[in-house]
């Protein structure tokens, strides 16, 4: 009985080690939601650093990116660590050298270049997923079974896409026009790529099921699983396909009409820097484009059909008049959270019945947020209005994905449970001590348990609404922002024909994090 320690130490060891990524990243989110976003900067920095050759990478490499961001806009300098690791070609300078720094830099100047260093690092790391994911090609033998939450983080296509439109502003911010360009026609490719992603993801699926069926199925060590399952009739229970239902309910109340993997507000920032950076007229129809694409999704948004025609008078010679835009990005993007989902399921090798626990994520939203932000200039008043709903781009991106997640959260439980199945038939046949034999089963499953786990990795750091504002630029250059919550801050504005004010607040009642930029200079 020497082995009896080690069995029982065995799930809890197991069990110890398996926080979700949800759970390993509240402490962080915490600080976002006290308003400690030089707390928050470190933690996420620190954060990457420790995952930097992970799996879990990209994700942190994101969060760092947008906590830095956070804290450049409260005109904070960056914490006093380490840089984060440079791409090379890419970061503050980006790729071809760009203009020297500031002579006189501001403190935000730093954290900027960090959170476009994490940012380039996680879009380089996304960059070769996808190239791997072009060329690789499928043998044919059989399918691995993998473990979703174990899997590299590879990239929702909505981080793909907020990525390169944070980079943009964070270059636009350090005054780097020409880089920001190439970072907002990065975003627009990726939209595009975005729905031929998920048309081969759904044929992936159809493979994963015929392999299912057939049991050419393999384990996580490339070792062939025994045995076959009726994947239909797993996907078919009625509690399953109940439980499947609620899930699709709460998505569905989340999600307006946006197209597939369009996010209006990175059409928006496009078409706003090319409203005030276009070289030529048919640059200036783009714009128009863009501000009419977003303001058919939501025609709620009066800004959008003046910035359109705005757009249209322009391509015509009409200069632009002194502009300001306040873009309010508020609250925080849903977070994954695990549930389980009972199934039975049938082999066909040995006509027995089994049930398992399948594991899948579904997002918990985060309503504690001020849908508008009041700005007042002299005698002017103007109310934000909502231009992406970022609860909505995910909630649909998740619903797309929803069929595939089952389907690998199914096969992986399933082919364990299969497996442990097996095992305990093995113990049950050579075990010469009745207690001896229920350890054995029991670190068996406390293994299965541990290492079968939703994937709850999400970029946290996004927010839950993005809201803007146009009003004439004041003759005093003064402006003031301010919230229900009672926070508010008057605001600079630099001398330029257009002007760009960005606030951000994770929570009512924390202070507005503000910062102002021009996207075109007085001649």
């Amino acid at each position: 009985m020497r082995s009896t320690p080690i069995l029982l130490t065995l799930p809890l060891l197991l069990l110890a080690g398996c926080a979700t990524y949800t759970e390993s990243t509240n402490s962080l989110a915490d600080s976002r939601r006290s308003g400690r976003v030089d707390l928050a900067a470190r933690q996420a920095a620190q954060m990457a650093r420790d995952h930097e050759r992970g799996r879990d990478a990209i994700v942190y490499d994101l969060e760092a990116g947008s906590a830095e961001r956070a804290l450049a806009l409260a005109n904070l300098p960056p914490p006093p660590s380490p840089p984060p690791p440079s791409v090379p070609g890419v970061g503050a300078t980006g790729a071809g050298g760009g203009p020297p720094p500031a002579a006189n830099p501001s403190p935000s100047d730093g954290a900027y270049q960090n959170a476009i260093q994490f940012l380039s690092t996680a879009d380089e790391h996304i960059d070769d997923y996808e190239s791997k994911a072009k060329h690789s090609v499928s043998t044919g033998i059989g399918i691995a079974v993998i473990n979703p939450a174990t899997a590299p983080y590879r990239g929702q296509a909505y981080d793909k896409i907020m990525c390169s439109t944070y980079e943009a502003l964070n270059y636009l911010a350090l005054n780097q026009p020409e880089k920001a360009r190439a970072s907002l026609n990065k975003a627009y490719r990726r939209q595009k790529d975005a729905v031929d992603e998920n048309a081969a993801r759904i044929e992936k699926d159809q493979e994963r099921i015929a392999a299912a069926k057939s049991g050419n199925l393999k384990d996580e060590n490339g070792k062939s699983t025994a045995g076959a399952f009726d994947i239909d009739r797993a996907r078919n229970d009625p509690k399953a396909t109940a439980a499947l239902q609620d899930l699709n309910s709460s998505l569905d109340a989340r999600t307006k009409a946006y197209a597939d993997y369009v996010n209006p507000f990175t059409s928006f920032v496009d078409g706003l820097f090319l409203l005030a950076n276009s070289t030529d007229a048919q640059e200036q129809e783009r714009a128009a484009v863009e501000f009419g694409r977003v303001a058919a999704i939501d025609d709620t948004n009066p800004y959008l059909k003046q910035d359109s025609l705005l757009a249209q008078s322009l391509a015509f010679g009409k200069p632009m008049p002194p502009t300001t835009y306040v873009i309010f990005e508020s609250g925080e993007a849903p977070h994954r959270e695990e549930v389980l989902i009972p199934v039975p399921l049938f082999l066909f090798t040995s006509r027995e019945l089994l049930f398992t626990q399948v594991p899948i994520s579904r997002l918990s939203y985060n309503d504690q947020f001020n849908r508008s932000l009041t700005v007042t200039a002299g005698a002017t008043t103007a109310q934000t209005e909502t231009v992406c709903d970022m609860d909505s781009v995910i909630s649909r991106e998740f619903k797309n994905q929803l069929p595939s997640m089952w389907i690998d959260g199914l096969v992986c439980a399933a082919t364990k449970a299969i497996i442990q199945h097996q095992l305990d038939q093995q113990i049950d046949r050579n075990a010469t001590n009745v207690f001896a034999a229920a350890l054995m089963k029991a670190a068996v499953l406390a293994t299965n348990a541990a290492t079968t786990r939703a994937d709850t990795r999400t970029w946290r750091g996004l927010p839950k609404t993005f809201s803007y504002a146009r009003l004439a630029t004041p003759a005093d250059n003064l402006l003031t922002v301010s919230t229900p919550d009672g926070q508010s801050k008057q605001v600079s504005l630099p001398a330029a024909q257009v002007v760009v004010v960005y606030v951000k607040q994770v929570q009512p009642g924390t202070e507005l994090l503000v910062d102002s930029f021009k996207l075109v200079k007085l001649d």
